[in-house]
């Protein structure tokens, strides 16, 4: 009885794991901000970044102090530009 029970248990732990891996992968709901962050704190190329927010929907705080934030960050002028043209 006990190998079964372990396989069920294990079938049983593997379905969550299924069922919430396609909900990473569904694509960006927005991007924002802390996003733009991330990606420069990951030493990725300003192309990639600012194609990555062309292709998003964008939620990004173009406040001053939300675009002050992003130059704090070390965010190319180029990467806060594409900020401030989103349209999505």
């Amino acid at each position: 009885q006990s190998p079964s029970k372990i396989a069920t248990d294990a079938t049983e732990s593997k379905a969550p794991e299924s069922a919430s891996a396609p909900s990473k992968n569904n694509g960006d709901t927005s991007f924002a901000n802390a996003d733009i962050v991330k990606l420069v704190e990951a030493k990725l190329p300003d192309s990639a970044i600012i194609s990555k927010i062309k292709s998003s929907s964008c939620n990004f705080d173009v406040s001053t102090d939300g675009l002050i934030r992003l130059k704090q960050a070390n965010v190319s002028d180029a990467v806060v530009q594409a900020v401030l043209d989103c349209k999505h």
